[in-house]
């Protein structure tokens, strides 16, 4: 399991603005918009899930301040301060003790932590299940995420956002977007990934779930005509 100290703190150090977390591979730090590896021990599910979310302690900050309003003698004061910082300290300490060192929580912070198991999860076993990570591989935008909302929906489980979804895929290193081709199409899509070959259906790049109105096709373009038994039996009684 990692250290979960040592890699906040080496994020700290290295101005990381996101931690990625995937099952198999090592953390990603994004650095100046670029993902890095952070070491080459892969995670197992225990660092990525809800055993990994129990391990952390999130206080959300929902305000910063500008560069040229914060108070560069911050430290100085605070420094003056030490004796009162410090007696408090020791009594929320104390207090901590007692609650046998279980922090209270605000319910942002637990809401924010629920989300990230749930996200997590749901992502990990999309891609398990679904899908093939490959630098050969690439998908169009919206054939990945109707199996993805396919997936959830045959799993009982709530789908993500679009924008939560492809913000997600970010974090696997080797996975990005792109503009891509496939055949006669030119659409947006992903490289680094792929959907797994179907038995009935052929692969679902070949054989998207998405229906046509999202695709921006008409139900009919490029391909036969499918007449179904209700226009069947409503041509034969026109001709009667």
């Amino acid at each position: 399991m990692i250290d979960l100290g040592t890699l906040i703190h080496d994020a700290l150090e290295r101005n990381a603005s996101d931690i990625h977390l995937t099952v198999g591979e090592p953390p990603v730090f994004r650095l100046d918009g670029e993902l890095t590896n952070f070491g080459e021990v892969p995670l197992t599910e225990a660092d990525t899930t809800a055993a990994f979310a129990n391990r952390l302690v999130v206080l959300l900050f929902n305000q910063s301040i500008p560069p040229e309003k914060q108070d560069k003698s911050l430290l100085d004061r605070l420094c003056k301060e030490a004796d009162s910082i410090v007696t408090l300290a020791l009594h929320a300490l104390q207090d901590l003790m007692e609650r046998n060192f279980v922090f209270a929580l605000p319910e942002d912070s637990k809401a924010f932590l629920e989300s990230f198991v749930n996200r997590s999860n749901v992502l990990s076993g999309f891609i398990k299940e679904r899908c093939i990570l490959s630098p050969e591989a690439r998908v169009f935008n919206t054939d990945l995420f109707a199996a993805f909302v396919d997936y959830c929906a045959q799993n009982g489980l709530e789908a993500l956002s679009l924008s939560q979804f492809h913000d997600l895929l970010s974090g696997i290193p080797g996975v990005y977007a792109k503009r891509i081709r496939i055949g006669k199409e030119n659409r947006q899509g992903h490289v680094g990934i792929s959907l797994k070959k179907s038995e009935s259906h052929g692969t679902l790049e070949q054989q998207p779930r998405t229906p046509a109105w999202l695709r921006g096709e008409s139900s009919t373009e490029g391909g036969p005509h499918i007449i179904s038994k209700r226009e069947e039996d409503d041509a034969q009684q026109e001709k009667a």
